[in-house]
Order: structure tokens, then sequence, then C-alpha cells
């Protein structure tokens, strides 16, 4: 038993034989009719991916503010605070743009 490839190989096999179509037409619409159903998840990636192109300027500030913090000086346990305040910063923008990372990988790539 191959898992998946089996049960691909036998629903084709079943649409083949239950609509007569020869097998070129049965791929075609079998490749229509799967990318026809992936359209809202590919709607709700592509709205997720405009959601973190808003945030990308906020997140450059944040990661050109914690770069400054540091190159200074400092001690580790200040850099640990710079990393808690960029941290919360990140977080806070995704939230403020409601960026889903998640959502962002919803729908497969073809």
């Amino acid at each position: 038993d191959f898992g998946i490839w089996s049960n691909i190989q036998i629903g084709m096999d079943n649409i083949h034989n239950a609509t007569g179509l020869p097998w070129w037409a049965t791929i075609a619409s079998t490749t229509v009719a799967v990318r026809c159903s992936m359209l809202p998840l590919t709607y709700l990636q592509l709205k997720a991916q405009a959601n973190v192109g808003r945030a990308v300027p906020d997140l450059r500030n944040i990661f050109g503010l914690f770069r400054a913090a540091m190159k200074q000086n400092i001690d580790a346990k200040e850099k640990m605070k710079a990393f808690k305040l960029f941290s919360m910063g990140v977080k806070s923008a995704l939230r403020l743009h409601r960026v889903s990372l998640t959502k962002m990988f919803i729908a497969p790539i073809f």
C-alpha cells in the first residue's frame, strides 16, 4: 500500500469509469476541480500575505531599533531586556496588522 498515491490512483480510476471520459480529459478535469477547490484557501493565504506586507515597515523599524541596541556596549542583562522588548514589539506589530503566520502557509503551492 502506498498511502495517498494509491488513493489518488483509485479516485482517478473511479472518475474515469464513472464519467466515461478519456484519460486525458479525466486528468484535466480532475486537475481543474482540485485547483478550484483550493481557491478559498488561496484567498485566505493572499489576505494573510497582504497583512504581512502592511506590517513590514513597522517590523523594519523594530529590527532597526533592536540592531542599534545590540551595537551598544551593554551587558548581557541589558541585551536580554532589549531582546524582550524586541519580541514584544514584533508580537504587537503582528497583532496590530492582524498577521496570522499559519494562514500564510495554509494553501499548498502547485
